[in-house]
């Protein structure tokens, strides 16, 4: 059923073609009768005409017949194109696996550094807190010479301030560790960059 449709479609259209054709093959006849009725010289140029649309014809064939070829080439060409890309794909992925280890490696590397760091961050916090309230301590607990309590007061201040030196110590190593572990993120960090 559908093939008749088609074919009443086709039917119809080459018919309206032919029609057109005839139509304006008609009206060429007849500009031309009337042309060569008053100017009959003119009939060598129509055949010059003639003559050279015989030729655009032919040109206009070999042209179509070249860009068939072409389509056809470039058609083929694309498949090629298309599995070339898939193979370089391919290609650069087996090459790149390579790498897969020491960006693992690195980016474990850099987990564990981070954990580290935090923990070192927050010791340091901790430690900070616990010196300034041990140096609050000492300057209020500082008694007068002449009192009875002197002598325990400024062994205990004392006691506190060697508590506090320390902890300045354990601070300053810290403040050191961080340094040395920020900076070994970051060049871990570059290393991973430059592996991607």
């Amino acid at each position: 059923m559908r093939y008749i449709i088609v074919l009443i479609i086709i039917s119809g259209l080459i018919g309206v073609g032919f029609y057109y054709y005839s139509e304006s093959a008609s009206k060429y006849e007849e500009a031309k009768k009337e042309v060569l009725a008053i100017e009959p010289g003119f009939s060598d140029i129509l055949e010059k005409r003639q003559v050279a649309d015989e030729q655009i014809k032919i040109i206009n064939l070999g042209f179509n017949e070249k860009n068939r070829e072409l389509n056809a080439q470039i058609s083929e060409l694309k498949k090629e194109l298309n599995f070339a890309r898939k193979e370089k794909a391919k290609s650069i992925a087996n090459i790149e696996v390579q790498f897969n280890p020491s960006r693992q490696d690195l980016k474990i590397k850099i987990r564990q550094l981070i954990t580290e760091l935090k923990l070192k961050e927050s010791s340091l916090y901790a430690t900070n807190k616990t010196i300034a309230k041990l140096t609050k301590l000492t300057k209020e607990t500082t008694l007068p010479a002449g009192s009875s309590s002197f002598n325990q007061q400024a062994a205990e201040a004392q006691k506190w301030y060697e508590k506090t030196k320390s902890l300045k110590t354990q601070a300053q190593e810290l403040a050191k560790d961080i340094g040395l572990l920020r900076d070994a993120i970051h060049l871990n960090r570059l290393k991973l960059k430059l592996l991607r």
